[in-house]
């Protein structure tokens, strides 16, 4: 049975944590209540010890659920769907900077890095991201007359015909979506 309902969270006065969150807070308190050892009053751990740990545990992982970022959360789960349950908030180096001008570029491990962007800001970010593209990719070289008549919008409409958001993932070309808390989230890999 889940520790983290709605139910606990009123009656401990936490309320305010979403569904998705709770399933999240779940997921973490079973992997980590295996690593808290059954009593052994040989080696000095009696029932209050133990309730003490886990109470700690319950306390941390309330704590690192109400400091990520909604994007942080996202991706927590986007790692968990692809079956890296050992992934958590501390794995995960979040907001080095914006991702053309919205969501976030988080690191997970030494070199993988992603973009997660809320879909409100997806379209923007696009527009921003194929911009900059054909002014670094495109148009160096170019004369100043085929800079001026050069249509970005014609441009982006091309690659998103051929290519979708796919083109901001620089690591394979593809992307993925998640929903979390009523929100979809855009998951590119950067490298």
């Amino acid at each position: 049975m889940p520790y983290f309902t709605t139910e606990t969270e009123q009656r401990e006065g936490q309320n305010g944590h979403s569904a998705d969150e709770l399933m999240i807070m779940n997921r973490r308190y079973d992997e980590l209540l295996e690593d808290i050892e059954p009593v052994n009053e040989d080696e000095g751990q009696t029932e209050e010890t133990r309730a003490e740990e886990i109470n700690s545990l319950i306390a941390d992982i309330r704590d690192e659920i109400d400091c990520a970022t909604e994007e942080e959360k996202a991706f927590v789960e986007y790692l968990h769907s692809c079956e890296n349950e050992d992934i958590w908030f501390y794995d995960i180096d979040t907001f080095k900077h914006q991702f053309y001008g919205g969501g976030a570029v988080i690191s997970q491990g030494r070199s993988s890095e992603y973009a997660v962007i809320p879909e409100c800001d997806i379209d923007e970010v696009f527009k921003t991201y194929i911009r900059e593209y054909a002014d670094d990719c495109i148009l160096p070289g170019k004369d100043d007359t085929a800079k001026r008549y050069f249509d970005y919008e014609a441009f982006q409409h091309d690659v998103e015909c051929e290519s979708g958001y796919g083109i901001m993932s620089s690591y394979d070309g593809n992307y993925e979506e998640i929903t979390f808390d009523g929100v979809t989230y855009y998951v590119f890999r950067l490298n």
